[in-house]
């Protein structure tokens, strides 16, 4: 089962999310970062929320730093991910619509994808570097769009794949054969 965290201010944002994971998985939806029993992995949402302005909690770092299950961050996901693993992030202009984005590494979650698929977009934060404990797994224009924790199954994707009818369920697939 996949827990899916609802890191969104405005709680109604999740259905889409919810119901394209559940296509694939049982999926608990919570509020909270407490792994609940059963649970295999971890999806953590966008948001309208900015971490570059402080706006998580502490126990939110140390609960992406200290887990031990496959966890997956979308968006504010990623951000929030790559930031508790010591990246930095800027707030910029809004980014909206398919981006170009050049896939470094084609395995784990981006494998079987194509070189430069367009992938869509709705953010106004990014990563602009990363620790040296991440890996960049995809590039744009507009920035990091995918890393992967280092000798961990955690990985984090800036583009939102779950609205891709082309790519979004070869990458939940590839999520959720890592989480076995």
């Amino acid at each position: 089962m996949i827990q899916l965290i609802n890191a969104y201010k405005d709680k109604d944002k999740i259905k889409n999310l919810y119901e394209f994971l559940n296509r694939f998985s049982d999926v608990h939806l919570s509020d909270d970062f407490n792994i609940k029993k059963g649970v295999h992995s971890i999806v953590i949402s966008g948001s309208e929320r900015f971490v570059s302005e402080g706006e998580f909690e502490d126990k939110w770092i140390k609960f992406i730093q200290e887990i031990e299950i496959p966890l997956l961050g979308i968006c504010y996901g990623m951000q929030l991910i790559s930031y508790s693993f010591g990246a930095n992030l800027i707030k910029g202009e809004r980014i909206k619509g398919l981006r170009k984005v050049w896939i470094i590494n084609r395995e784990d979650i981006l494998k079987g994808l194509p070189e430069t698929p367009y992938l869509p977009e709705r953010h106004y934060e990014r990563v602009v570097s990363v620790s040296l404990n991440q890996d960049i797994i995809g590039i744009s224009d507009d920035g990091i769009e995918g890393i992967k924790i280092k000798e961990r199954k955690i990985f984090g994707t800036q583009f939102h794949f779950e609205r891709s009818k082309k790519y979004g369920s070869i990458i939940i697939k590839n999520f959720l054969n890592i989480a076995k």
